[in-house]
Protein backbone atom coordinates (compact mmCIF):
# COMPACT_ATOMS: atom_id res chain seq x y z
CA UNK A 1 0.00 0.00 0.00
CA UNK A 2 1.42 3.34 -1.00
CA UNK A 3 1.87 5.99 1.68
CA UNK A 4 0.74 9.15 -0.06
CA UNK A 5 -0.07 12.24 1.92
CA UNK A 6 0.68 15.42 0.04
CA UNK A 7 -1.58 17.21 -2.38
CA UNK A 8 -2.02 19.73 -5.14
CA UNK A 9 -2.22 23.43 -4.16
CA UNK A 10 -6.02 23.18 -4.05
CA UNK A 11 -5.87 20.46 -1.41
CA UNK A 12 -2.97 22.00 0.47
CA UNK A 13 -4.71 25.33 0.94
CA UNK A 14 -8.12 23.96 1.83
CA UNK A 15 -9.33 24.10 5.41
CA UNK A 16 -10.79 21.05 7.08
CA UNK A 17 -13.41 20.87 9.81
CA UNK A 18 -11.39 18.13 11.49
CA UNK A 19 -7.97 19.75 11.48
CA UNK A 20 -6.17 18.03 14.31
CA UNK A 21 -5.94 20.27 17.36
CA UNK A 22 -4.37 17.35 19.16
CA UNK A 23 -1.45 17.19 16.76
CA UNK A 24 -0.71 20.92 17.17
CA UNK A 25 -0.25 20.49 20.92
CA UNK A 26 1.87 17.36 20.63
CA UNK A 27 5.63 17.49 21.11
CA UNK A 28 7.80 18.04 18.06
CA UNK A 29 8.20 14.56 16.61
CA UNK A 30 8.74 12.98 13.21
CA UNK A 31 6.34 13.03 10.29
CA UNK A 32 3.92 10.15 9.81
CA UNK A 33 3.45 10.91 6.12
CA UNK A 34 7.03 9.97 5.28
CA UNK A 35 6.59 6.31 6.14
CA UNK A 36 8.23 4.06 8.69
CA UNK A 37 11.70 3.69 7.25
CA UNK A 38 13.30 7.14 7.38
CA UNK A 39 17.04 6.83 7.84
CA UNK A 40 17.45 10.48 8.84
CA UNK A 41 18.64 10.78 12.41
CA UNK A 42 20.90 13.75 13.26
CA UNK A 43 22.56 11.70 15.99
CA UNK A 44 23.40 8.73 13.79
CA UNK A 45 25.75 9.28 10.88
CA UNK A 46 27.62 6.86 8.68
CA UNK A 47 30.44 7.25 6.23
CA UNK A 48 29.31 6.70 2.67
CA UNK A 49 31.02 8.07 -0.41
CA UNK A 50 28.94 6.30 -3.05
CA UNK A 51 26.32 7.77 -5.31
CA UNK A 52 25.84 9.12 -8.77
CA UNK A 53 24.73 12.52 -10.11
CA UNK A 54 21.45 10.97 -11.30
CA UNK A 55 20.05 10.84 -7.76
CA UNK A 56 21.20 14.32 -6.80
CA UNK A 57 24.07 13.08 -4.65
CA UNK A 58 27.09 15.21 -3.88
CA UNK A 59 29.17 12.81 -5.95
CA UNK A 60 32.36 10.98 -5.06
CA UNK A 61 35.34 13.31 -5.06
CA UNK A 62 38.32 11.53 -3.46
CA UNK A 63 40.17 14.83 -3.09
CA UNK A 64 37.60 15.95 -0.51
CA UNK A 65 38.26 12.94 1.74
CA UNK A 66 35.52 11.04 3.60
CA UNK A 67 32.38 13.00 4.41
CA UNK A 68 29.67 12.36 7.00
CA UNK A 69 26.53 11.17 5.25
CA UNK A 70 23.05 10.22 6.37
CA UNK A 71 22.95 6.58 7.40
CA UNK A 72 22.29 4.32 4.41
CA UNK A 73 22.46 7.09 1.78
CA UNK A 74 25.05 9.21 0.01
CA UNK A 75 23.59 12.55 1.12
CA UNK A 76 25.91 14.94 2.92
CA UNK A 77 23.61 16.28 5.64
CA UNK A 78 25.40 19.57 6.32
CA UNK A 79 25.81 20.45 2.65
CA UNK A 80 22.19 19.56 1.85
CA UNK A 81 20.90 21.74 4.69
CA UNK A 82 23.00 24.66 3.40
CA UNK A 83 21.52 24.21 -0.08
CA UNK A 84 18.00 24.15 1.33
CA UNK A 85 18.73 27.32 3.30
CA UNK A 86 20.07 29.07 0.20
CA UNK A 87 16.94 28.12 -1.74
CA UNK A 88 14.48 29.54 0.77
CA UNK A 89 16.63 32.60 1.41
CA UNK A 90 17.29 33.60 -2.20
CA UNK A 91 14.74 32.09 -4.60
CA UNK A 92 12.91 34.66 -6.74
CA UNK A 93 10.37 34.14 -9.48
CA UNK A 94 11.69 34.68 -12.99
CA UNK A 95 9.42 37.68 -13.51
CA UNK A 96 10.52 39.35 -10.24
CA UNK A 97 12.67 42.44 -10.29
CA UNK A 98 15.99 42.64 -8.46
CA UNK A 99 14.50 44.75 -5.66
CA UNK A 100 11.67 42.34 -4.87
CA UNK A 101 11.66 40.30 -1.67
CA UNK A 102 12.68 36.65 -2.19
CA UNK A 103 9.53 34.61 -2.82
CA UNK A 104 9.62 32.29 0.19
CA UNK A 105 10.69 34.98 2.66
CA UNK A 106 7.57 36.91 1.74
CA UNK A 107 5.57 33.67 1.93
CA UNK A 108 6.90 32.87 5.41
CA UNK A 109 5.93 36.35 6.62
CA UNK A 110 2.36 35.76 5.45
CA UNK A 111 2.39 32.26 6.99
CA UNK A 112 3.44 33.59 10.41
CA UNK A 113 0.79 36.31 10.27
CA UNK A 114 -1.90 33.72 9.48
CA UNK A 115 -0.59 31.26 12.13
CA UNK A 116 -0.34 28.47 9.56
CA UNK A 117 2.01 25.55 10.14
CA UNK A 118 2.39 24.09 6.62
CA UNK A 119 4.57 25.46 3.83
CA UNK A 120 3.44 24.60 0.29
CA UNK A 121 6.63 24.01 -1.69
CA UNK A 122 6.39 24.25 -5.48
CA UNK A 123 8.85 21.69 -6.80
CA UNK A 124 9.23 23.51 -10.11
CA UNK A 125 10.72 26.36 -8.09
CA UNK A 126 13.15 23.96 -6.45
CA UNK A 127 14.11 22.32 -9.74
CA UNK A 128 14.80 25.66 -11.43
CA UNK A 129 16.95 26.84 -8.50
CA UNK A 130 18.93 23.66 -7.71
CA UNK A 131 18.47 20.58 -9.91
CA UNK A 132 20.66 18.42 -7.67
CA UNK A 133 18.71 19.28 -4.52
CA UNK A 134 15.45 18.59 -6.35
CA UNK A 135 16.71 15.10 -7.29
CA UNK A 136 17.76 14.44 -3.71
CA UNK A 137 14.30 15.24 -2.34
CA UNK A 138 12.57 13.09 -4.98
CA UNK A 139 14.96 10.15 -4.45
CA UNK A 140 15.21 10.34 -0.65
CA UNK A 141 12.12 12.12 0.68
CA UNK A 142 12.16 10.31 4.02
CA UNK A 143 15.63 11.68 4.68
CA UNK A 144 15.59 15.12 3.04
CA UNK A 145 12.05 16.37 3.79
CA UNK A 146 12.70 16.37 7.59
CA UNK A 147 15.79 18.47 6.83
CA UNK A 148 13.60 20.94 4.95
CA UNK A 149 11.29 21.16 7.97
CA UNK A 150 14.27 21.74 10.27
CA UNK A 151 15.81 24.42 8.05
CA UNK A 152 12.47 26.20 7.78
CA UNK A 153 12.15 26.21 11.56
CA UNK A 154 15.62 27.73 11.97
CA UNK A 155 14.94 30.27 9.23
CA UNK A 156 11.73 31.38 10.94
CA UNK A 157 13.61 31.75 14.25
CA UNK A 158 16.22 33.87 12.45
CA UNK A 159 13.76 36.10 10.59
CA UNK A 160 10.95 36.29 13.16
CA UNK A 161 12.47 35.93 16.65
CA UNK A 162 9.31 37.31 18.25
CA UNK A 163 7.28 34.40 16.87
CA UNK A 164 8.82 32.07 19.47
CA UNK A 165 9.29 28.34 18.80
CA UNK A 166 7.43 27.72 15.56
CA UNK A 167 7.34 24.28 13.95
CA UNK A 168 6.32 24.04 10.30
CA UNK A 169 6.15 21.15 7.86
CA UNK A 170 6.59 21.33 4.12
CA UNK A 171 3.96 20.10 1.65
CA UNK A 172 5.48 19.40 -1.78
CA UNK A 173 3.38 19.79 -4.91
CA UNK A 174 3.67 20.44 -8.64
CA UNK A 175 6.26 17.78 -9.41
CA UNK A 176 7.49 18.16 -13.01
CA UNK A 177 7.05 14.42 -13.56
CA UNK A 178 3.56 12.94 -13.19
CA UNK A 179 3.28 9.20 -12.51
CA UNK A 180 0.30 7.25 -13.80
CA UNK A 181 -1.24 5.06 -11.15
CA UNK A 182 -1.08 1.82 -13.16
CA UNK A 183 2.57 2.47 -14.02
CA UNK A 184 3.78 2.59 -10.42
CA UNK A 185 6.30 -0.18 -9.79
CA UNK A 186 8.82 -1.26 -7.11
CA UNK A 187 11.32 1.37 -8.27
CA UNK A 188 8.90 4.02 -6.94
CA UNK A 189 8.92 2.64 -3.38
CA UNK A 190 10.09 5.28 -0.89
CA UNK A 191 10.33 7.86 -3.71
CA UNK A 192 8.33 11.06 -4.07
CA UNK A 193 5.63 10.56 -6.72
CA UNK A 194 2.68 12.53 -8.07
CA UNK A 195 -0.49 10.84 -9.35
CA UNK A 196 -3.91 12.03 -10.46
CA UNK A 197 -7.15 10.19 -9.82
CA UNK A 198 -10.61 10.15 -8.29
CA UNK A 199 -11.37 9.54 -4.62
CA UNK A 200 -13.77 6.61 -4.31
CA UNK A 201 -13.80 5.97 -0.56
CA UNK A 202 -12.62 7.54 2.70
CA UNK A 203 -12.38 5.92 6.11
CA UNK A 204 -13.41 7.30 9.46
CA UNK A 205 -10.82 9.33 11.36
CA UNK A 206 -8.29 7.00 13.00
CA UNK A 207 -6.18 8.06 16.02
CA UNK A 208 -2.52 7.53 15.12
CA UNK A 209 0.00 7.29 17.96
CA UNK A 210 2.77 9.90 17.91
CA UNK A 211 4.13 9.90 21.47
CA UNK A 212 3.59 7.08 23.98
CA UNK A 213 3.32 7.82 27.70
CA UNK A 214 4.84 5.13 29.94
CA UNK A 215 4.51 4.82 33.70
CA UNK A 216 6.57 2.64 36.03
CA UNK A 217 4.39 0.21 37.97
CA UNK A 218 6.84 0.22 40.89
CA UNK A 219 7.47 3.93 41.57
CA UNK A 220 4.99 5.69 39.20
CA UNK A 221 7.81 7.50 37.35
CA UNK A 222 6.73 8.59 33.87
CA UNK A 223 8.48 8.76 30.52
CA UNK A 224 7.40 9.86 27.03
CA UNK A 225 8.74 8.06 23.95
CA UNK A 226 8.15 9.33 20.40
CA UNK A 227 7.41 6.98 17.51
CA UNK A 228 10.64 6.41 15.60
CA UNK A 229 10.33 4.93 12.10
CA UNK A 230 7.02 3.30 12.98
CA UNK A 231 8.17 1.73 16.24
CA UNK A 232 8.02 2.55 19.96
CA UNK A 233 11.15 1.84 21.99
CA UNK A 234 9.63 0.67 25.27
CA UNK A 235 11.80 1.65 28.27
CA UNK A 236 13.62 -1.40 29.60
CA UNK A 237 14.58 0.03 32.98
CA UNK A 238 13.32 2.78 35.27
CA UNK A 239 15.59 5.84 35.35
CA UNK A 240 14.85 6.65 39.00
CA UNK A 241 17.94 5.91 41.13
CA UNK A 242 15.77 4.63 43.98
CA UNK A 243 13.88 2.23 41.71
CA UNK A 244 15.87 0.86 38.76
CA UNK A 245 13.15 -1.75 38.16
CA UNK A 246 13.40 -3.64 34.89
CA UNK A 247 10.49 -4.19 32.45
CA UNK A 248 8.18 -2.30 34.80
CA UNK A 249 6.71 0.25 32.39
CA UNK A 250 3.18 0.15 31.00
CA UNK A 251 1.38 2.48 28.60
CA UNK A 252 -1.13 5.03 29.89
CA UNK A 253 -3.26 5.42 26.77
CA UNK A 254 -5.22 8.51 27.76
CA UNK A 255 -1.96 10.46 28.28
CA UNK A 256 -0.42 9.52 24.93
CA UNK A 257 -0.31 12.00 22.05
CA UNK A 258 -2.21 11.11 18.89
CA UNK A 259 -2.71 12.66 15.48
CA UNK A 260 -5.60 12.23 13.03
CA UNK A 261 -5.21 9.68 10.26
CA UNK A 262 -7.48 8.65 7.41
CA UNK A 263 -7.27 5.99 4.71
CA UNK A 264 -8.35 7.19 1.28
CA UNK A 265 -9.05 4.98 -1.74
CA UNK A 266 -7.89 6.54 -5.02
CA UNK A 267 -8.91 5.30 -8.49
CA UNK A 268 -6.90 6.13 -11.58
CA UNK A 269 -8.09 8.99 -13.77
CA UNK A 270 -10.47 7.92 -16.59
CA UNK A 271 -8.20 9.44 -19.24
CA UNK A 272 -5.33 7.20 -18.09
CA UNK A 273 -7.39 4.00 -18.22
CA UNK A 274 -7.11 1.83 -21.37
CA UNK A 275 -10.43 1.07 -23.02
CA UNK A 276 -12.06 -2.07 -21.63
CA UNK A 277 -9.64 -2.33 -18.69
CA UNK A 278 -10.64 -2.50 -15.02
CA UNK A 279 -9.64 0.73 -13.25
CA UNK A 280 -6.65 0.43 -10.93
CA UNK A 281 -6.94 1.67 -7.33
CA UNK A 282 -4.54 2.39 -4.49
CA UNK A 283 -5.01 3.03 -0.77
CA UNK A 284 -3.23 6.05 0.67
CA UNK A 285 -2.96 7.50 4.16
CA UNK A 286 -3.42 11.16 5.02
CA UNK A 287 -2.69 12.83 8.35
CA UNK A 288 -3.45 15.95 10.35
CA UNK A 289 -5.06 18.75 8.34
CA UNK A 290 -5.30 16.61 5.20
CA UNK A 291 -8.00 14.51 6.89
CA UNK A 292 -11.46 15.06 5.36
CA UNK A 293 -10.09 17.48 2.75
CA UNK A 294 -11.07 15.17 -0.14
CA UNK A 295 -14.48 13.52 -0.48
CA UNK A 296 -15.60 10.57 -2.64
CA UNK A 297 -16.04 11.79 -6.20
CA UNK A 298 -13.34 14.49 -6.00
CA UNK A 299 -10.68 14.63 -8.71
CA UNK A 300 -7.32 15.19 -7.04
CA UNK A 301 -3.61 15.27 -7.71
CA UNK A 302 -1.68 13.64 -4.88
CA UNK A 303 2.00 14.10 -4.09
CA UNK A 304 3.56 11.78 -1.54
CA UNK A 305 5.78 8.83 -0.72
Amino acid sequence: RSRLSGSSPALSLSSTPRGSDRSRSSPSVGRSDLGSFSAYNPNRRGMDQGGSPDDGSDGNDPSQGPRASIWGTNINAERTQNRIYEFFKHFRLSESSAGDEPFYLDYLEQLIAAQEDFVNLDFKHLQSFDEGLYKQVVSYPSEVVPMVDMVLGKLIEELFPDAGPYRVMVRPFNLPKENKLRELDPSDIDKLVSIKGMVTRTSQVIPDLKVAFFECSECAASKEVAVDRGQIAEPQQCDETTCQAKNSFHVIHNRCHFTDKQIVRLQEAPEDMPEGETPQTVSMCVWDKMVDVAKPGDRVEVTGV
